[in-house]
């Protein structure tokens, strides 16, 4: 954790403010949302800004929370304390509503910085050739076995949040393979700054 004091800023994705958001009384998804607020925590206590660009708050908005709700409520990957996986309409309505209420309150935090962003044109059909053009067929294979899927078609919300982080050039933090798997690839491309997988974050007790 330690390698974050020597920056000013780092930059979430969309899935950290989520596990950042995702909590009710003792309902939550217990690694991610505790290791997201310490994180956070972390982060603020060192005087460190969260910085994220404002379509990924838009990207949020628009899939909607009691989508997100759903989705997390259905992903064996997360543990929710006394959640079931089929929980009763009324809790499924505080859970949306806790977390609308928590993504709100924190987008009005003095650490927590929304930011206009549109990367130059240039800029942007360089990242979408590097992954169009990927050709490490042992490289893709790996990924396909994680993703679970059989092509690499990343969003154009996560190629610009790479970019917009490159040219902060801050540390950007994020919890989805379509953008920490190639982290090593996009910086020897000039195409990215740091990249760490929330994953791979420690902390010492």
């Amino acid at each position: 954790m330690d390698r974050f004091k020597r920056e000013s800023e780092v930059v979430y994705d969309a899935n950290i403010i989520i596990f950042y958001c995702f909590l009710y009384k003792n309902h939550r998804i217990v690694e991610k949302t505790n290791k997201a607020r310490k994180l956070t925590q972390y982060l603020v206590n060192n005087g460190i800004e969260i910085k994220v660009p404002e379509f990924i708050i838009h990207e949020i908005n628009n899939k909607g929370f009691p989508k997100i709700v759903d989705d997390y409520l259905n992903d064996k990957k997360n543990v929710i304390v006394d959640v079931s996986r089929n929980p009763p309409h009324g809790l499924t309505l505080r859970l949306v509503q806790k977390l609308q209420n928590n993504f709100k309150n924190l987008q009005k935090k003095d650490y927590f910085h929304i930011e206009e962003y549109e990367p130059e044109e240039k800029l942007f059909d360089s990242i979408k050739s590097f992954f169009m053009n990927f050709n490490d067929k042992a490289k893709l294979d790996e990924f396909y076995d994680l993703k679970h899927v059989e092509e690499l078609s990343p969003s154009d919300e996560d190629m610009k949040l790479i970019l917009f982080a490159m040219e902060r050039t801050a540390p950007l933090i994020s919890d989805d393979w379509d953008v920490t798997f190639f982290r090593e690839e996009l910086s020897q491309k000039n195409l990215a700054h740091e990249i760490i997988n929330f994953k791979e974050i420690g902390f010492v007790n």
